[in-house]
């Protein structure tokens, strides 16, 4: 997409994609502006030049000028002010510019919320750059992801003994896979894109090596804390086990 229309359209369609994903109106990035009203630009309702004549303003000008209604416009509430506000504004530049003004300005913070929302760190674009650019948790701090007994996917023995013995083997193959993603997971950290392999950073990615290094350490992140929430249920149930 950014090969055939440029990066500022990518950047736009990204932040629509987040903005529809979280149920949010897509608006433009600034304000819509439309051509003044030509009654108003006779009437000089945009000033005079030295010769007397009246000012047409430019489209640069009349971006301004709206933008300065819709910073007024966005912390007012409805009431006489706000319509004050947008009537006025309606003179110089028609209804239908009002209304389109009036809809703007009360989605622009919602749409700024959306904008301005973190990808999770289980994301890829939680650490890239042209996302949220975050750096990686430290190790110590990924938390453990609830995991219940039935999300192993395995028949669980009824008598308590088989149990116990499966669930004693399943730990131990659980924390030794954790040892092995919490030791690449520092390789990443560390090394960055050096601890990519030659197929990751140059054929699996496209050869965008830092989304490769994102998506590697997301995923890094998904296997730990899901790890640690496995080790953490197999514990409890053996506590269970033990009480009994």
């Amino acid at each position: 997409y950014g090969e055939a229309f440029g990066t500022e359209a990518t950047d736009s369609f990204r932040k629509a994609v987040r903005a529809w994903h979280a149920g949010v109106e897509v608006i433009s990035e600034i304000s819509p502006t439309l051509p003044p009203l030509k009654g108003a630009i006779d009437a000089g309702a945009f000033g005079r030049d030295d010769d007397g004549s009246v000012v047409n303003p430019t489209a640069e000008e009349v971006q301004g000028i709206t933008e300065q209604v819709t910073d007024e416009l966005i912390p007012l509430p409805d009431g006489p002010e706000r319509k004050a506000l947008l009537s006025k504004y309606a003179e110089d530049f028609g209804e239908d510019a009002a209304r389109e003004l009036d809809r703007w300005s009360r989605l622009k913070p919602e749409a700024d919320e959306v904008n301005g929302y973190s990808y999770d760190p289980a994301h890829p674009w939680h650490y890239y750059h042209e996302g949220d650019g975050a750096e990686p948790l430290p190790l110590e701090q990924i938390p453990a992801r609830p995991v219940a007994l039935d999300n192993f996917g395995v028949k669980w023995p009824k008598n308590p003994t088989k149990q116990k013995l499966m669930l004693e083997q399943l730990l131990d193959t659980q924390r030794t896979q954790l040892d092995q993603d919490e030791v690449r997971y520092r390789e990443l950290v560390e090394n960055g894109i050096e601890a990519l392999s030659s197929y990751d950073r140059n054929i699996a990615h496209a050869g965008n090596a830092d989304l490769a290094w994102a998506s590697a350490i997301a995923l890094k992140f998904v296997h730990i804390s899901r790890g640690r929430g496995r080790i953490e249920c197999l514990q409890r149930q053996l506590g269970h086990l033990a009480q009994q």
